[in-house]
């Protein structure tokens, strides 16, 4: 797989660097932080690329001390990687509860989600909430589920064979948002932010998981209306 070079100047990594320079980082540690997210993203796949090489043998790990801004590194290259066309970022921060959720809280903060904005807004500390293009249609799948198909994959999966993980809603961002707009405990003012557009985006994701389901068995399970009822219990917590 050949390295490529991400751009390290989009709307996240500019919002998280004004973040650190908040927090009173130096210029020069912000620098070499943009530095290494580059290094470590570009060791990765490019999502832009319709076909990729290696695709399947993608690994990267990164080690570090305590209190060595493993967390800030993470929050760093998860910034850059949304401005690169990432759809999905997974980060596992370990099975100790109380060092988990204070993980969770740091980076929900830091990659500014829809979700976090929606709370923010309930809590009276923001007033409107701002998105990206909500014309995309897409399935919807619970992150429980995602889970098992994971493991399932793992499990039963043939070696070396690719596989689409869906769930079964389809819906618009635009209706997703409506969605979460009903069952707010408050009333939400949304509008649209230029900087969150992609220069390419893809309109129309709807997977076709027939292979998925036939190798590992699997369904999934939680409704999209339960799903959204559990995200917004677990943000509401935090």
């Amino acid at each position: 797989m050949e390295k490529w070079k991400p751009i390290d100047s989009g709307y996240f990594i500019k919002f998280y660097k004004e973040k650190l320079k908040n927090k009173e980082f130096l210029e020069s540690d912000i620098s070499k932080i943009i530095e290494n997210s580059q290094d470590v993203l570009s060791k990765s796949i490019n999502p832009k690329l319709p076909n990729n090489n290696g695709r399947l043998s993608s690994t990267n790990i990164v080690l570090g001390y305590i209190q060595s801004g493993k967390t800030t590194s993470m929050e760093a290259v998860s910034c850059m990687a949304r401005d690169n066309g990432y759809k999905l970022i997974i980060i596992l921060s370990g099975h100790v509860t109380n060092l988990a959720d204070q993980t969770k809280k740091r980076v929900y903060k830091s990659l500014d989600m829809y979700g976090w904005d929606r709370l923010e807004i309930e809590r009276g500390k923001k007033k409107i909430l701002t998105h990206g293009n909500l014309n995309s249609v897409r399935n919807i799948i619970d992150i429980s589920d995602a889970m098992e198909a994971y493991w399932l994959t793992a499990k039963r999966g043939k070696v070396g064979e690719i596989y689409n993980i869906s769930g079964k809603k389809v819906i618009s961002v635009r209706n997703y948002l409506k969605e979460l707009k009903k069952l707010s405990k408050v009333k939400i003012k949304s509008k649209i932010d230029n900087r969150l557009l992609r220069p390419v985006d893809v309109t129309l994701q709807i997977a076709d998981t027939t292979k998925f389901i036939r190798d590992t068995n699997w369904s999934p399970k939680i409704s999209f209306k339960e799903s959204m009822l559990k995200l917004l219990k677990e943000c509401r917590k935090s």
